[in-house]
């Protein structure tokens, strides 16, 4: 969804200043919003034209082909109730660069190690430096990639998530294994 909330703009920026480092970097955008025709001009600008394309809104299944050919997921919300994205990404095997946003930092990583890496919000320079040390670390990223997937399962499948709605809704707070 391209709104306020997502921070796209702080994106691309990041890829803005990524780019110059390397010219073979691309962005995919995926997502309508109403920020649709703000974002359309931002990846008109000189220094990332033709290198961001904008997919626009898309099916679910279409979105999740696209970033599953990805290197990694960018994730830049200012606030995030659910980040289902950020889960499909895991899902998907994508290593991630996160915003330190609240419950984000505990999707990504646990006991066992970490699926991505988390930067402050609304730090472009500091998401670019991320996202650049990922992609010119293949081991790492890897590792991240299969990390991100075991998260996915830990963090996200139907039993966990059920476990945790029934701890709200029916135990008043107390997980039932």
């Amino acid at each position: 969804r391209l709104a306020r909330e997502k921070s796209v703009d702080c994106v691309i920026e990041a890829f803005s200043i990524a780019a110059r480092r390397d010219p073979r970097l691309h962005l995919l955008l995926v997502g309508g919003g109403p920020l649709l025709a703000e974002m359309r001009a931002r990846t008109e600008a000189a220094d990332v034209a033709g290198r961001v394309p904008l997919a626009g809104r898309l099916p679910r299944a279409e979105a999740l082909a696209l970033i599953s050919g990805a290197d990694l997921y960018a994730f830049a919300s200012r606030t995030e109730t659910q980040g289902l994205v950020l889960a499909e990404a895991l899902a998907c095997g994508l290593p991630v660069v996160a915003t330190d946003v609240a419950g984000i930092p505990e999707l990504l990583a646990d006991g066992e190690g970490q699926a991505g890496v988390i930067v402050p919000q609304q730090d472009s320079a500091a998401f670019a430096a991320a996202a650049g040390s990922l992609l010119d670390d293949e081991p790492l990223r890897r590792a991240l990639a299969a990390r991100a997937r075991a998260r996915a399962v830990a963090a996200c499948s139907l039993d966990v998530v059920g476990r945790r709605l029934r701890s709200i809704l029916v135990d008043g707070g107390t997980v039932v294994e």
